[in-house]
């Protein structure tokens, strides 16, 4: 089983990165940032180039990565070890069903819903404007 710490923590180039149980103790006090679950989430599974790159098992595989709202922590894991995924599975998981978690998402989905009525309206306004032009 592997498991590889791409970068954990706000490292200078060269620094180690922090060990997962910094990540774990982390994620038991601080919220993560639910921005980056509106797009993906915390973990997925690995896939070809990634598992060939860290000597993962295809089919096993998972990335963890993320950071937090208000600490900047930010972490990439890769492991298809059994144990890790669980400890990572179940300490972003209880960190997502927090008040303060679920509070920021909420907070989250409200402002993207926000931008994308306004995205919307400055197309139809370029619409309008360009409707009936020639050239």
């Amino acid at each position: 089983m592997t498991t590889k710490i791409v970068f954990n923590g706000s490292k200078w180039a060269g620094q180690e990165p922090d060990s997962v149980d910094v990540l774990i103790e982390l994620l038991g006090r601080e919220p993560l940032e639910p921005r980056l679950a509106l797009y993906g989430g915390f973990a997925e599974r690995a896939c070809g180039a990634v598992t060939d790159a860290y000597g993962l098992k295809a089919g096993e595989a998972y990335v963890f990565a993320g950071n937090f709202r208000n600490v900047s922590h930010a972490f990439s894991i890769a492991t298809d070890d059994p144990t890790m995924k669980d400890r990572l599975f179940r300490a972003i998981g209880e960190n997502v069903d927090r008040a303060d978690y679920q509070a920021l998402l909420r907070e989250s989905r409200e402002d993207l819903e926000k931008r994308q009525a306004a995205e919307a309206a400055a197309l139809e306004r370029q619409r309008g404007y360009f409707r009936g032009r020639s050239l």
